[in-house]
């Protein structure tokens, strides 16, 4: 029998954990659990308006599409954490990154419906 012992790599902000300090080092940066990735917006703002935009065809003939976001009070492009992580931050004219924390920020409530009896 033959018994190998080998360090794991935990993420502090969730269950990913690897056999590679790099690879787990490079999931923390990006972590959607990690503090830092916690966009203010994306926590239902109302003011966060999204839109698809096509981006071309796949090498099967398929669209490809993009979801672009828009602070519809400021009239800001945003990116996400996930778009650095993908690596496509300069496919985004003018943006900037979304802020951890916005005096801007409205939650939406969804409107309640009557039930009759």
């Amino acid at each position: 029998m033959k018994t190998i012992e080998r360090k794991v790599y935990y993420c502090e902000h969730c269950k990913y954990k690897s056999l590679s300090a790099s690879h787990t080092s490079k999931h923390e940066k990006y972590c959607l659990s990690n503090p830092l990735n916690a966009h203010k917006c994306f926590q239902m703002c109302v003011h966060l308006e999204r839109t698809k935009v096509a981006c071309g065809y796949n090498s099967d003939g398929y669209p490809i599409s993009k979801t672009e976001f828009t602070c519809a009070e400021t009239g800001k492009k945003l990116y996400s954490a996930l778009a650095e992580k993908k690596g496509i931050v300069h496919l985004i004219k003018d943006a900037e990154r979304m802020p951890l924390e916005c005096e801007l920020y409205e939650e939406f409530e969804p409107e309640t419906t009557q039930f009759d009896d």
